[in-house]
């Protein structure tokens, strides 16, 4: 995984996600070869609730089985970081298996400047 700096800081920040494409289950769905998983992205506060989050769906076809596993699955997003989040957390979901992976980044806190 890419990001614009870590940690990562509040405002709008680039995120690249690039998933190893051996770690999801390609099968062979019509002469093509098919992915179907989810990705995750969540800000948690400090104590650990939810601030923000979204999911997406990701539906893959591939031409060939060599395709499927030599072609790095790459997403960008454009992310609005919280002022009240700590953590910034990426999952992905296999759909067809259930088998996930994660990814935490720190997110740097504002501090009031002092006079």
């Amino acid at each position: 995984m890419n990001v614009a700096s870590n940690p990562l800081e509040q405002g709008r920040q680039q995120i690249d996600v690039s998933v190893d494409p051996h770690d999801v289950r390609f099968v062979s769905e019509g002469g093509k070869w098919h992915a179907d998983f989810d990705l995750i992205l969540v800000q948690k506060a400090p104590d650990g609730r939810i601030v923000t989050g979204e999911r997406s769906r990701c539906v893959l076809d591939r031409e060939s089985y060599e395709e499927s596993q030599s072609t790095a699955l790459s997403f960008h997003r454009d992310v609005a970081i919280s002022d009240k989040a700590s953590s910034f957390e990426v999952l992905v979901r296999d759909s067809s298996n259930g088998a996930t992976g994660s990814l935490a980044i720190p997110i740097a806190l504002k501090t009031a400047s002092m006079k």
